[in-house]
């Protein structure tokens, strides 16, 4: 599980820094295949260790807590690039018929 961590990490830093798309295309597939092996293991993993009588519902606890902890990065991330590509910062921009996001001072000189 280690290893497909360890490679899954390589493969999207490599994905970050390159700048030729054949680099970044077999590096992405790489990446992608090392995240849905150590996925699936861990996956296996947690329903071998739980017993029959109760199988049922600590997989879907489990399910929960994957997609609960996805759901709580996205909006981390969102959160924390939203001064940079926010919703407001887009709105802003169209606001003042321009196409690229502008700074909120330069939006309220232009609009007012």
């Amino acid at each position: 599980m280690l290893g497909g961590v360890l490679l899954q990490s390589g493969a999207t830093a490599l994905v970050a820094l390159s700048s030729s798309i054949y680099i970044a295309a077999p590096a992405m597939a790489l990446a992608s295949a090392a995240w849905l092996t150590t996925a699936n293991t861990l996956s296996v993993s947690a329903q071998v260790a739980l017993p029959d009588w109760v199988q049922a519902r600590g997989m879907s606890i489990f399910q929960m807590a994957i997609m609960g902890a996805s759901a709580a990065g996205a909006g981390a991330q969102a959160s924390r690039s939203r001064g940079f590509f926010g919703v407001a910062l887009r709105f802003r921009a169209t606001r003042c018929g321009t196409r690229q996001p502008v700074p909120a001072p330069i939006c309220r000189a232009r609009c007012t």
